[in-house]
């Protein structure tokens, strides 16, 4: 594999790597929601749904 795409596989897999992410990951594959709804869902604050 080619550094490059290594590095690229890397980055998307450290993504993921956030329990946080993956939770919003598994909401948005079911249903839409704008970030107050998943901020609601996920008891966070907007500001952080908005980084992640």
């Amino acid at each position: 594999m080619k550094n490059d795409n290594l590095q690229k596989l890397l980055r998307f897999f450290k993504a993921l790597a956030d329990e946080s992410r993956l939770k919003i990951i598994g909401i948005l594959a079911s249903q839409e929601c704008s970030v107050e709804e998943l901020a609601v869902l996920l008891e966070l604050k907007e500001p952080t749904i908005s980084h992640h």
